[in-house]
């Protein structure tokens, strides 16, 4: 019998988590104690890291965070801040847009019924079937 060598020439392909990539994953799942625990650690470790205690909310403050996503605030007398005026509801949005299209009875009342099963979130809280039952409509 005899032996012949072979040269054969394979491509493989494998996935590692380098030591950042791992770190970075343990972080992100940690907890707040855990989270802290790791700075803390860090900061013992660094001598250039410092930690501060954050500093506690103002009462009234109650989420500093998303002061841009209520509204423009404006100052009124006495340098207090007014929040900005309320605008109009869902409901009340979309209803002034279906008032604007050129549709026919049957359609405007069909979308009328659709705008009162809307929740504030913008989903419709009720199947289409049951609307359309409701308005003695088929469901198509």
């Amino acid at each position: 019998m005899s032996q012949r060598q072979r040269i054969v020439i394979a491509q493989q392909q494998r996935l590692a988590l380098n030591t950042s990539l791992h770190s970075a994953i343990r972080l992100l799942r940690s907890d707040t104690a855990g989270l802290t625990r790791y700075l803390e650690e860090q900061a013992a470790e660094n001598p250039h890291l410092r930690l501060s205690a954050p500093e506690p909310p103002a009462p009234g403050d109650w989420l500093p965070r998303w002061t841009g996503v209520l509204g423009p605030v404006q100052q009124g007398r006495g340098g207090s801040a007014e929040p900005a005026a309320a605008q109009p509801s869902l409901m009340a949005h979309v209803v002034a847009a279906i008032r604007t299209l050129d549709l026919t009875r049957p359609a405007q009342r069909i979308a009328l019924a659709l705008v009162e099963a809307l929740e504030p979130s913008g989903w419709l809280g009720r199947a289409p079937e049951a609307v359309a039952k409701d308005l003695g409509l088929p469901p198509d």
